[in-house]
């Protein structure tokens, strides 16, 4: 950034504001909240929903099965007792 950009930059910001740049203002700000506010409707929270309850049961019944396939005692797999 050079000295006369900062000049410029004070010099734009030291006018004093109309009516019609503060109407814009507030405009362009609602404008944006109500953009924030469709946006948030459209995106769907995640839940805990029957699929994918089904969804985490069926890995886990395979992951049951792998590990059995690797290791048909299970005891040694989670640290218990040998």
């Amino acid at each position: 950034m050079t000295p006369e950009d900062v000049n410029e930059l004070i010099d734009c910001h030291s006018l004093p504001l109309t009516d019609e740049d503060l109407d814009e203002m507030t405009k362009s700000a609602s404008e944006e909240e109500e953009e924030l506010e469709e946006s948030h409707e459209k995106i769907e929270e995640p839940g805990l929903t029957l699929e994918c309850l089904a969804a985490m049961y069926e890995n886990f019944k395979a992951l049951q099965q792998l590990s059995h396939e690797y290791d048909d005692n299970m005891v040694r797999l989670v640290g218990g007792p040998s």
